[in-house]
């Protein structure tokens, strides 16, 4: 099957069989060992589901399929992608593994390589330094949800960093660790030699890896353009915005950073290429300045306004354009009152804020406060033309928002803020919901992406000016955790 397809070709031993692509985690996980991804245009997925003696040959098997269908074609590319399988299950075919994964990267000649760690993986030893003897091919290296044994990391990590001859991963452009406990920064020890690196995400830190974040300033990424970072130490993230200079996107989605005594003495850093900036702690927006800015998002608080007003003074620059989008993380307790929106939209009079979103994480009443708040004092934001909502519902079934009675006050608070002469560009309204796949026919109801469809198509019909129904996005119920992490939603 090729690629182009948009199907995915699951290949096991003596047996060629067409699904339709899926996750690999819906695979049975006692049978996978090692899952490849051939990706051309499309998804190309090709599984072993069988261990021991016939591994090798069914990788072999890939390999020429693998050639024959996509081989000197341009963006190819190749991810390994080590699926969580028992330990027990592992430990005797080490060497048949280790001897498919060299047919294959000798097969797979110089295509780049991606790859992907899970959690609780138990990974050979002698699959790294085989993985590490291609460095030079590598792309990008997930390090996804691990909280165990790092060791099998750590040691490889280790021999690479203290080689006198460094592996060079000139190729590599993307490092993320998303780890449930403590990032383990002897292992990114390894990837000093990637002066290519353009993405780096960092979640995962506590204090007790405090003491050996030094060195992470020491890290020579000339060309990092993307950083997002979730830790609870600020001068991480400080230190890491002093030596990325050249970064173009910036995501902080830590719920409280833990600032240190004296903070406020550091030198405010300018950052003239970040152009899409992400801040869930007001305190870091007294200690940056960025002219520009083209998207802000930050997480509204009745606390920040202060913070946000100065760094909206500092960036300000008549030389440079201004941000022109806006988008508000509203907190779940903030009172949905012209006295908390005031302070906060304020700063933003002097900026042509022309797009405006408002995340409002299931508390409806919010947004139509806001829309006859912005109709009753319509200078604060003069220049608006798009004025969107995210609503989530992931976590809650409101079925009430969706009779005709909050229709009518959605109407009524659009067409009020339209007919403000003051805010005649206002052209256009855009909705996303965001719903929770737990909740598709609760209880005897309509799924609620039929009854999200069928308001807003309805409400499209009654309001003064065009509505963009950006749709309804179903989450699978089993991804929601306890946190009301900005990434979860954005994600």
């Amino acid at each position: 099957m090729h690629p182009n397809s948009g199907q995915c070709a699951l290949i096991t031993p003596g047996d060629f069989c067409v699904k339709q692509h899926a996750s690999v985690h819906a695979l049975p996980a006692e049978l996978l060992t090692i899952v490849f991804h051939l990706v051309l245009d499309g998804t190309f997925c090709i599984a072993p589901q069988t261990i021991g003696r016939t591994g090798p040959w069914a990788l072999a098997q890939v390999c020429r399929v693998w050639r024959e269908l996509v081989h000197n074609e341009a963006g190819l590319w190749m991810a390994f992608y080590f699926a969580y399988a028992p330990h027990e299950l592992w430990r005797p075919h080490y060497r048949g593994l280790q001897t498919a994964l060299q047919s294959v990267l000798r097969l797979s000649r110089h295509a780049p390589l991606d790859i992907i760690f899970p959690s609780r993986q138990d990974i050979s030893e002698l699959l790294l330094y085989d993985l590490l003897a291609d460095a030079s091919r590598w792309r990008s290296v997930k390090f996804v949800g691990i909280t165990d044994d790092l060791r099998p990391l750590r040691k490889v990590a280790r021999d690479v960093s203290l080689s006198p001859d460094k592996i060079p991963f000139e190729r590599l452009e993307t490092v993320e660790f998303k780890m449930e406990s403590i990032l383990d920064l002897e292992v990114m020890e390894a990837f000093r030699t990637a002066r290519n690196l353009k993405h780096l995400r960092l979640y995962g830190y506590s204090g007790q890896s405090m003491s050996n974040t030094v060195s992470l300033v020491d890290f020579p990424w000339p060309q990092l353009t993307h950083l997002s970072i979730n830790t609870d130490f600020s001068i991480i993230t400080y230190r890491l915005l002093e030596s990325c200079v050249n970064l173009e996107t910036f995501h902080e989605t830590s719920h409280k950073l833990s600032w240190f005594s004296g903070h406020a003495m550091l030198p405010i850093l300018v950052h003239p290429h970040i152009r899409s900036l992400h801040a869930t702690d007001c305190q870091l927006l007294t200690l940056l300045a960025c002219p520009r800015l083209e998207h802000f998002s930050f997480r509204a608080s009745t606390k920040c306004a202060q913070e946000i007003a100065e760094f909206v003074r500092r960036s300000a620059s008549p030389a440079l354009c201004p941000p022109t989008s806006l988008e508000i993380w509203l907190t779940p307790h903030l009172t949905p009152s012209p006295s908390s929106f005031v302070p906060l939209l304020s700063p933003f009079a002097a900026w042509p804020i022309t797009h405006l979103k408002i995340d409002i994480r299931a508390r409806e009443t919010v947004f139509f406060k806001m829309c006859s708040f912005l109709a009753g004092m319509p200078e604060v934001l003069p220049f608006l033309e798009c004025l969107g909502a995210r609503m989530d519902f992931r976590r809650t079934w409101e079925s009430g928002f969706f009779e005709a009675k909050e229709k009518a006050s959605v109407v009524k608070a659009v067409a009020a803020l339209h007919d403000r002469a003051s805010a005649r560009r206002l052209r256009r309204f855009s909705v996303e919901v965001l719903v929770c796949d737990a909740h598709e026919g609760w209880l005897g109801q309509e799924p609620m992406t039929v009854v999200c469809r069928r308001f807003f198509s309805d409400l499209e019909k009654e309001l003064p000016l065009g509505l963009e129904f950006d749709g309804v996005t179903t989450y699978d119920a089993s991804s929601l955790g306890d946190s009301d992490d900005f990434t979860t939603v954005y994600g």
